[in-house]
């Protein structure tokens, strides 16, 4: 190929990666453009650099408390985490280290999953392009296909997630030429997920059969043997350092998040579809084409690539309870077998490739972790667990309680009716505890008791007791014992003096009370 037909293909390869880029990210992840803005927002009401760094990690905690993790962990490495749920981000310090050492912003240290997310979907379409037709977009429908999956998906929707680069660290060991480049990847990569000890040996196997080497023990000494003592070397580091500074112990691990889970087999086979969506289909006719091309013994490393990408997918999917992510371990194999089946099946694969990177587009996304499973939204919609509105409701806590700034109970309440529009139950509660103490000249009690009611009815404990309180005659409500009694007996809270109630309302009121009460439990929130 000459100099000039290179550039044009590159600029080919570009040209792609930008469209899938910016198609992926609108479908995967819509609401993020608004969260840039309304980051924007916020950070225009800091009064000083102490309350912007506050504003940013309400900001990053809200997106995802990992988000706010890097950050602490940016600021001093050796940050200790007491939270259970993110202690095993205590020695996953790659990515604090480099912002650290390069002095990087927080949210540039955090946007560098977003950046992996770029270079990823440009190695893909690199990937995807088959070499005869350098100018063909097959590379864009294997990008659409294998970036509508979790790496990219959890990378775009939540803050301090890598899974990204970790993809890349993988992609690097299966199909990078220089062995320079496996050998960075290998000493790398474990400080962004120590699960790569885990998913080395399947992206070794797939570097080992692009290679097509007759001579496998030749192979594995040239090229296997350092990344592998490499890999052996971290995980004796990483497993001395558990229980150290903060991180936790495999047996604390093991007893919290596999042993302490009630998964059931369906939620991690849910999850395990999750992770790579239609690239399971790509996983799969890559397969059946290679085991068509050979007989007899010939077929032996195709079964034993299948065996082991079977084996990696269901240790990832029974030793964490982020089961979608964990499917990052068998990524290196989609490339390899799109590129096997569009060599094996070329004319199928000319209509196919298209058709599963529409399905990818169109059909629904989740992020699942253990038995919660949450679907991507569409651009129209923004449910209440969507981490755009938990950061909104953390800026008006911020601004409520006047944390590292001056309070500002305007901002409050519009942070806090934004996530409370959205239905998020501890903002509504939050909302209408800001309206009852700072009360305006004409208080709106009606806008009041809707939040709290529709708070209550999602399970806010505070929010029910209050609602009781409210029904006694407060703060100028109208007294409707019936209805303080109904809230009052639905709070779970022993001796909360609700049959003390009971017993001074009349029969009329006690018949009303009960058919309230009824009624406030057959509402679903």
């Amino acid at each position: 190929m000459t100099l000039p037909s290179r550039f044009s293909r590159l600029g080919v390869i570009f040209g792609l990666a930008l469209l899938a880029s910016a198609v992926l990210a609108l479908r995967l992840s819509p609401n993020w453009f608004r969260f840039l803005a309304e980051a924007r927002e916020a950070e225009a009401a800091a009064t000083n650099a102490t309350h912007l760094r506050a504003i940013d990690r309400a900001l990053a905690s809200g997106a995802a408390e990992r988000g706010a993790r890097v950050i602490d962990q940016k600021t001093y490495l050796g940050s200790a985490i007491e939270d259970p749920l993110h202690q095993a981000l205590r020695w996953r310090l790659l990515v604090p280290a480099i912002g650290r050492i390069l002095g990087l912003s927080d949210w540039v240290t955090l946007g560098l999953a977003h950046a992996g997310c770029a270079v990823l979907i440009l190695v893909l379409i690199a990937l995807g392009t088959p070499p005869r037709k350098p100018w063909g977009i097959g590379g864009l429908w294997f990008a659409l296909t294998a970036g509508a999956t979790a790496p990219i998906i959890t990378s775009l929707g939540w803050l301090g997630y890598y899974d990204s680069l970790f993809a890349l660290g993988l992609l690097t060991v299966a199909f990078a030429g220089p062995r320079t480049a496996v050998i960075l990847a290998c000493l790398l990569t474990p400080w962004l997920d120590e699960r790569f000890v885990l998913a080395l040996p399947l992206a070794l196997l797939v570097r080992l059969h692009r290679s097509e080497s007759d001579d496998t023990k030749s192979w594995l000494q040239r090229e296997a043997v350092v990344p592998l003592v490499l890999t052996v070397a971290f995980a004796s580091v990483r497993l001395a350092l558990g229980g150290t500074g903060g991180s936790q112990t495999v047996a604390d691990y093991v007893r919290t998040f596999i042993l302490g889970q009630e998964i059931t087999a369906a939620d991690r086979f849910f999850g395990a579809w999750s992770g790579l969506r239609f690239g399971w289909l790509i996983v799969l006719a890559g397969l059946a084409a290679e085991w068509s091309k050979f007989k007899g013994t010939g077929r032996y490393p195709v079964f034993a690539l299948g065996a082991v990408a079977l084996a990696t997918a269901t240790i990832g999917a029974c030793t964490a309870q982020d089961t979608a992510r964990s499917m990052v371990l068998v990524f290196p194999l989609i490339p390899w077998a799109w590129q096997c089946a569009a060599s094996g099946w070329p004319r199928v694969w000319r209509w196919l490739g298209p058709v599963l990177a529409l399905a990818s587009l169109v059909a629904p996304a989740h992020q699942v972790y253990g038995r919660l499973r949450l679907a991507v939204p569409p651009p129209e919609t923004l449910p209440a667990e969507n981490p755009l509105v938990r950061a909104e409701n953390n800026l008006g806590y911020l601004h409520d309680r006047g944390d590292n700034g001056p309070r500002n109970v305007a901002e409050a309440r519009k942070w806090y009716t934004r996530a409370a529009n959205a239905g998020l139950a501890e903002a509504q509660f939050n909302l209408a505890v800001l309206l009852l103490l700072n009360p305006e000249p004409n208080l709106d009690r009606t806008e009041v008791e809707r939040w709290l009611v529709s708070a209550a009815r999602q399970g806010v404990t505070p929010a029910r007791r209050t609602l009781a309180f409210l029904y006694f005659g407060n703060h100028g409500f109208t007294k409707d014992l019936p209805r303080a009694w109904a809230w009052l007996s639905i709070s779970g809270e022993p001796g909360n003096g609700a049959a003390e109630l009971f017993s001074q309302l009349t029969p009329e009121e006690q018949a009303a009370a009960g058919r309230i009460k009824q009624s406030i439990l057959k509402t679903k929130p």
